[in-house]
């Protein structure tokens, strides 16, 4: 096995990691002592800050999520007027359509009625076969 093997202890040193072929050296800690009411008023001091803390950010995140909300709820309701205004003038301008039509076509019926037919002008070839018929 070599160096780019995970499992060994060559290629562990290579990639710098640690594991049950190469332990970590244990390092001698040195205990100093304290006073033991100054370490109680530090986490008990430590601890009021911290949930303090939270709290604080909890609220701000509260604030934000509601202003996005109430910012995607405009955000919806215009959208949504936007479409019904749309949706209204498409239906005016179909109604428009259908009155500019129903117009024209009553005035080609009044055309229709008021125009007297023109007589047709039989040509040559008509006039020799309506006379072909009559003689039959």
């Amino acid at each position: 096995m070599g160096k780019g093997d995970k499992k060994t202890k060559r290629g562990k040193i290579i990639m710098g990691s640690y594991g049950v072929t190469r332990k970590r050296k244990v390092k001698k800690q040195t205990v100093a002592e304290k006073p033991a009411e100054v370490k109680e008023v530090k986490k008990a001091t430590a601890k009021k800050e911290v949930a303090e803390k939270v709290v604080e950010k909890k609220e701000v995140v509260e604030k934000v999520t509601e202003k996005k909300v109430a910012e995607k709820k405009e955000v919806a309701e215009k959208a949504t007027e936007k479409k019904v205004a749309e949706k209204k003038e498409a239906a005016e301008k179909a109604t428009e359509k259908k009155e500019v039509k129903e117009k024209a076509a009553e005035k080609k019926e009044v055309e229709k009625e008021t125009k007297p037919k023109a007589k047709k002008t039989a040509t040559k070839e008509e006039s020799t076969e309506a006379e072909k018929k009559e003689e039959e």
